[in-house]
């Protein structure tokens, strides 16, 4: 299991090895799948769970970590590396069986698929929408705001839709 550590202390990391127990690789530079962080500042840990797509629980904020640790703060740390190392990594949905299971389909389904760019509707946000194809994202826009203008478009379907519903309420 890998516990990737941000903003902290060349000094404090080579102590995290030291009192790290086994199977618990402490690491300072970003690793591709790192299971645990733990984060010096808060600004880091919401980031932190933002790029990194880990949930909250897996983010651990200590500040101490900027400068060399003392022993309270060795001790609180090696008790959440040790739980870190019992609660283990995170685990796919899927089991290595069911993968092996699947990955023929997968592979024969990819192979028989056949990808025209020409039939793909990108220019045309309507027709994009209704094929079920996700629409790309825009560069330099924020995700909060996709999202409500995603809502301001359902909303303004829904209210067509009643609008058109001929009843004898109003």
């Amino acid at each position: 299991m890998t516990v990737l550590v941000i903003g902290a202390s060349d000094r404090a990391v080579r102590q995290l090895r030291e009192i790290a127990p086994s199977g618990v690789d402490i690491v300072s530079e970003a690793v591709a799948e790192a299971d645990w962080l733990i984060v010096a500042t808060t600004d880091q840990r919401v980031e932190a769970v933002r790029s990194r797509g880990l949930e909250a629980f897996r983010v651990l904020e200590f500040p101490e970590i900027a400068s060399e640790l003392d022993s309270v703060t060795k001790d609180a740390l090696r008790s959440a590396l040790v739980r870190m190392g019992g609660i283990g990594g995170s685990r796919s949905l899927l089991s290595s069986i069911g993968l092996a299971v699947v990955r023929p389909f997968v592979r024969r389904t990819a192979r028989s698929t056949v990808n025209d760019a020409a039939a793909m509707p990108v220019d045309d946000r309507e027709r994009l929408e209704q094929s079920g194809v996700l629409p790309p994202m825009p560069v330099g826009a924020r995700l909060d705001d996709l999202l409500a203008e995603s809502e301001r478009r359902r909303a303004k379907r829904a209210l067509a839709q009643i609008v058109r519903i001929p009843s004898g309420r109003s």
